[in-house]
């Protein structure tokens, strides 16, 4: 993917938001990724207050959300040097009888989800093959622990 038309925003020290311009009208869209076919083996998580669903991946997904990681770092480091030294923190992970996973949030607003989905957040079928929508919503840095990474939100399932 060409990081050129990316568009990041400062939000805070510790927070950028990542946006895609639309070149023919200049303005700022998310930048979703539509995902046909894939599952939730473990159906809705919370961790610490924070709710997220791990999504069962393909190769092929996988070798894009890799190389759209590796351009995100690659854009990161050259952008402060500082930030070569520090760890970054891949959405992507490895579970043992599982397809690769992609971890995403699943996004709230005054206790309640904000995903378009056509059944209770509770309910999602680990059997169920879905189409969903998930958006690279952010850049996230943690000077504590030296550690930065992407947040993938959740945007729609179907």
């Amino acid at each position: 993917m060409n990081l050129e038309s990316i568009d990041i925003v400062k939000i805070s020290d510790s927070s950028y938001k990542i946006y895609q311009l639309d070149k023919s009208n200049s303005k700022r869209k998310y930048l979703n990724f539509e995902l046909d076919g894939v599952i939730a083996p473990f159906g809705l998580e919370e961790f610490a207050h924070v709710h997220y669903i791990n999504w069962e991946i393909d190769i092929p997904t996988l070798q894009f959300i890799s190389q759209l990681e590796l351009e995100f770092k690659d854009l990161i480091n050259q952008s402060n040097d500082k930030y070569t030294s520090w760890s970054f923190i891949s959405n992507l992970k490895e579970k043992k009888g599982f397809e690769p996973l992609l971890k995403t949030r699943v996004p709230k607003s005054r206790g309640k989800f904000i995903v378009d989905c056509k059944t209770s957040m509770f309910e999602i079928d680990y059997k169920s093959k879905l189409k969903v929508v998930i958006s690279v919503d952010s850049i996230w840095l943690m000077e504590k622990n030296k550690t930065w990474g992407l947040l993938w939100i959740v945007k729609s399932i179907c």
